[in-house]
């Protein structure tokens, strides 16, 4: 069969719908559509014809897209959907049908935050919703299997919404068995358009395995959506050193692989460090980190040497009320302590914080910027939450007495105006900090990195 993968195109161009929250990047950062990918692979390898578009990566107009639709002329149009540019996802597929009688099934993490009878209802020209992982009921689909036999497909039969049972998510053993999501890159992406303000450029990520070993940030839509439950399923490490081989062969220009577990555990580090350590593999690699009593001197000194340049780092804030309602399972304290060692041991950290939590007021937000000007790290990110319907986050935001309009929080006591500013606010304190100013003036081998986000980010900065 012929399959058009697709991430539509969307008015604003940098707009992340493939990541675990929607948004525009302040910094214009965009990831890879890492699910879209592997999905798209996985049908390669069943001997499926497939075309990954990425049309917000390649700027491409509706009437661009429609016309790569037109000359691929396939049979199926797997479309990633996402709640906050549903109006434009929605056109795009209606658009696509009055070009086509292709099949259209829409995927994503939004698609179990969704009413997908109202949805499917309002939205005739799309002939199905695919919940939770997504890769093996697209198979299914594809290989012209009965829709009624098609796991985890939600779709309309004989006027009426049927949802199929839901799909165990792929296991470690299934994993193992997918080709290497970068040489899907490689083939279908231009990799270069591909920029994360922390990361040097271009890079690629991986997932060497899915979900996540703590798996209780209420704040985190994958853990709601595609790993809800899940536990953590990995790859075997000789399989991921294979593929770290391959981009060394393949993809020479690749200056960093960045893994996209959606936290590398302690042991999983130490396991990865010691076999490219073991293997001699010169590569520049980074990850998600827990700032937890578990990441101790010694891990993060092992994975400084077998090359890991710098982690992404979720701190979210430092009121304990805060961390402790949305389960983030650790103390300012500890966190304090995790970026001591990581900066002794040479590892650039990246700190994402969010500006908005249930129970945050004005007097949080200042302490948690000053606390966070202490952290010696290398880049800041303050974002604000985006909610989603039929989240444990949605509850305990109306639990906490805010109201969620479009994904967006306001309180009685604190605006969504107001969070907004102070995220710009705590931005700037932080990156305009002498102490952080300086740690990154002894770095001269970042210079190009940090002049280039500097640009990026300026705008925002100024906004007002």
């Amino acid at each position: 069969m012929k399959i058009l993968v697709l991430n539509p195109p969307y008015h604003q161009q940098k707009y992340n719908r493939v990541c675990r929250f929607d948004h525009i990047a302040k910094s214009k950062s965009l990831w890879l559509p890492i699910h879209l990918a592997y999905c798209t692979g996985l049908l390669e390898k069943h001997g499926h014809t497939v075309k990954l578009v990425d049309a917000v990566a390649d700027e491409l107009s509706l009437a661009a897209t429609l016309h790569i639709v037109k000359n691929f002329s396939p049979e199926l149009i797997v479309m990633n959907y996402s709640k906050f540019s549903s109006s434009e996802d929605e056109q795009t597929a209606q658009a696509i049908r009055n070009l086509t009688d292709a099949g259209i099934v829409v995927v994503g993490a939004s698609c179990q935050c969704i009413d997908i009878d109202s949805f499917l209802k309002n939205n005739p020209s799309i002939d199905g919703v695919i919940r939770g992982e997504f890769d093996f009921p697209v198979l299914t689909l594809a290989n012209e299997t009965p829709k009624k036999e098609v796991q985890s497909l939600s779709w309309r039969d004989n006027g009426r919404i049927t949802h199929n049972q839901m799909r165990s998510p792929a296991t470690s053993e299934e994993l193992e068995g997918f080709p290497f999501v970068v040489d899907v890159y490689r083939r279908h992406l231009n990799i270069r358009k591909y920029r994360q303000a922390p990361q040097l450029h271009p890079f690629v990520d991986t997932f060497t395995g899915r979900g996540c070993y703590y798996n209780k940030c209420l704040f985190c839509l994958w853990a709601c959506t595609f790993n809800q439950d899940a536990g953590y399923r990995t790859r075997s490490i000789e399989n991921v050193i294979s593929e770290f081989k391959f981009i060394k062969e393949k993809m020479p220009y690749i200056k960093e692989i960045f893994i996209q577990d959606d936290t590398f555990p302690a042991w999983r580090a130490k396991e990865l460090a010691t076999a490219l350590t073991n293997e001699g593999l010169d590569v520049t690699w980074s990850c998600y980190a827990r700032p937890d009593k578990t990441m101790t001197y010694e891990t993060l000194k092992l994975m400084k040497q077998s090359g890991c340049r710098s982690l992404h780092v979720g701190y979210e804030s430092a009121n304990q009320k805060i961390l402790d309602a949305v389960q983030k399972g650790t103390d300012a304290e500890t966190m304090m302590k995790f970026t001591e060692n990581a900066y002794r041991a040479g590892l650039k950290v990246h700190a994402d914080l969010i500006i908005g939590l249930p129970y945050e007021t004005i007097d949080t937000i200042k302490a948690t910027i000053q606390w966070a000007k202490k952290l010696k790290v290398y880049s800041y990110q303050f974002i604000t939450p985006k909610v989603y319907e039929n989240t444990s986050l949605y509850d305990l935001v109306v639990q906490s007495g805010g109201q969620v309009k479009d994904g967006e929080i306001s309180y009685p006591y604190l605006s969504n105006e107001e969070i907004n500013k102070w995220a710009r606010i705590a931005t700037k304190e932080c990156l305009l900090n002498v102490s952080f100013i300086r740690r990154l003036g002894f770095t001269p081998s970042e210079w190009g990195r940090i002049i280039r986000a500097a640009i990026d980010i300026a705008p925002y900065l100024w906004k007002g």
